[in-house]
């Protein structure tokens, strides 16, 4: 589906969003939903967003809508929390103390910083000794210790045979504060339990650089205008 065609269709339903006015637009079409429908959803940026807020709109094949988050009148943590576009997934070479990590699904790694914890979508890790390191964070694992690895094969959770695995959790609104497009400042009490449904690709890292694609939405900087048709009637 073009930007256009989901424009006339995001018109035609009751939305209530402002497509008006110098609107910058995402789209991503699904296959199916929970429903068994297919659709799209789009990510729209405008001049009634907060600043660096946005929309996000799931209509159906039927028009009908199926998620609504309003830059008005949801809360920020909410949009950004539900806003994620997996970005790529590419392998990449494993040099000497280095130990290359990305997240299929949903998912922040957690580690632990001189400032405090932190959900980090990047797992452009480093090896200290056996121990694994983003920069001056230790990346925790499910016990909440520092990782380990000795260049060992990992299973698809990142799982060592050991059964020592990084701990990957969800993001919670409540407990989570958006720091930049890949880092939340966790603020609970307690470590969060770990998300168990997500894969692990070893050996490879997530493109966290693309405009189109984010933890936490596109990055609306990158991304054009968008210039409406001028009529719907015929798309």
């Amino acid at each position: 589906m073009t930007l256009a065609q989901a424009y006339c269709r995001l018109q035609r339903s009751n939305t209530g969003l402002n497509l008006s006015g110098g609107i910058k637009m995402l789209t991503l079409n699904y296959e199916l939903d929970e429903n068994g429908d297919s659709g799209f959803t789009a990510f729209i940026q405008s001049k009634d967003c907060p600043e660096g807020l946005f929309s996000v709109v799931s209509l159906d094949s039927q028009g009908r809508t199926r998620r609504l988050l309003n830059c008005q009148t949801a809360a920020p943590q909410e949009i950004l929390l539900q806003a994620g576009i997996q970005g790529n997934i590419e392998y990449t070479a494993t040099p000497p103390g280095r130990m290359p990590l990305a997240i299929s699904g949903a998912g922040y790694f957690l580690v632990q910083c001189p400032t405090g914890i932190f959900l980090q979508r990047s797992g452009d890790f480093q090896l200290r000794g056996e121990e694994v390191w983003l920069g001056a964070c230790s990346v925790l694992n499910r016990d909440g210790q520092t990782l380990t690895w000795n260049q060992e094969d990992l299973d698809e959770f990142g799982c060592t045979t050991k059964g020592e695995c990084p701990l990957v959790v969800e993001a919670d609104p409540a407990t989570s504060v958006a720091v930049n497009r890949t880092t939340l400042r966790y603020e609970g009490s307690q470590l969060p339990p770990p998300l168990r449904e997500s894969r692990i690709f070893s050996g490879s890292l997530e493109r966290l650089d693309e405009p189109d694609s984010g933890p936490m939405g596109p990055d609306w900087e990158r991304l054009p205008v968008f210039t409406p048709p001028r009529d719907c009637d015929s798309i």
